[in-house]
């Protein structure tokens, strides 16, 4: 219970006007609480208490609000990973079929080739066979049986070379699998000719454009080198001259054919993977030494001719049907 300070009796009204508890001698005779309004304390400790529930029973509203807010984003939280988890399902049986295809491949790839090394293998044996027998026969005949049986063996022999080798020449089986996942590279080759000549104007030469899925592409070479270094390298570029207005990114690679070996593995291969814009280019502006293209077999300076490949391919088939949409 609470008493007021001045005349110490139980607080029993409210000053309106001053906004305070008095007890009821203020209000008639303490003289600072004249001409105010009062109300009975009940009455308006009654009102705010009916204020303040009313304002609680509606933060309890808010709060299972805000708790089925939460309950519903943990319910999205977890349809999010559920689905998740499906797509990961099925791009693991996919995965698991696309393996089980190659496996198929492989395997049909490898019973040609234990067929061709079925048939060298006994050609081999009879070949082996034939050998010891005339051997057998060089050394344990007497001269008179061996001329004897010279005949005989020559007629063997020309059985044997009745069937050419060529028979036993099969192509070999390539070593490329079809990916499902990432599109292959398409490819165009790009031949400079008059190289010398093009090295002492300094300017850009371009390819003729590779136009694949609604893009065209197109090698840029500066056959004297770009910028910095000039005169000391062959600067090579890759430029995107026409396709979608939005960056996207591209594999490619740039090989330099070497031109006095069939050897592919001589060949210089650069490779990686860019954002590309329309009208921007992506490559190596230190592509391979000018003063070594000769010595090293890639410029053929009989006709003055060096010659370049290029490949190019979106890194999903996803991305190749949005371009083929353009």
């Amino acid at each position: 219970m609470y008493i007021c300070d001045i005349h110490h009796e139980k607080l029993s009204v409210f000053c309106s006007t001053c906004k305070q508890c008095i007890c009821h001698q203020c209000a008639l005779w303490g003289g600072t609480h004249s001409g105010h309004t009062f109300k009975p304390l009940d009455e308006v400790y009654d009102q705010h208490v009916s204020s303040i529930t009313d304002e609680v029973a509606a933060l309890r509203r808010r709060l299972m609000e805000l708790i089925s807010l939460v309950q519903e984003v943990e319910r999205n939280v977890e349809s999010l990973r559920e689905a998740k988890e499906e797509r990961v399902r099925e791009i693991r049986n996919a995965v698991e079929l696309m393996i089980a295809r190659l496996d198929t491949q492989l395997k049909s790839k490898l019973l040609t080739l234990m067929g061709q090394k079925n048939s060298l293998t006994q050609e081999t044996e009879l070949l082996e066979s034939l050998l010891q027998e005339v051997e057998h026969q060089l050394h344990s005949c007497s001269r008179s049986e061996l001329i004897a049986k010279s005949g005989e063996l020559l007629q063997m022999f020309n059985q044997v070379h009745r069937k050419p080798m060529a028979s036993f020449v099969s192509p070999p089986i390539p070593a490329d699998f079809s990916s499902e996942i990432v599109p292959g590279y398409d490819t165009s080759t790009f031949c400079i000719t008059n190289f010398s000549l093009l090295r002492r104007k300094a300017d850009p030469v371009y390819s003729e454009p590779l136009n694949i899925s609604g893009l065209s592409w197109r090698l840029k070479v500066y056959p004297d080198g770009n910028g910095v270094v000039r005169g000391n390298y062959l600067s090579v570029f890759l430029e995107l001259s026409a396709g979608l207005p939005e960056t996207s990114k591209y594999e490619y690679r740039v090989e330099m054919i070497h031109h006095a070996s069939p050897d592919s593995s001589k060949n210089i291969v650069r490779e990686f993977a860019s954002d590309f814009e329309v009208g921007e280019c992506w490559g190596y502006n230190r592509f391979f030494r000018l003063d070594l293209l000769g010595s090293e077999g890639y410029l053929n300076t009989a006709n003055d001719t060096l010659i370049l490949r290029f490949q190019v391919r979106p890194p999903t088939f996803y991305q190749k049907c949005r371009d083929q949409q353009w």
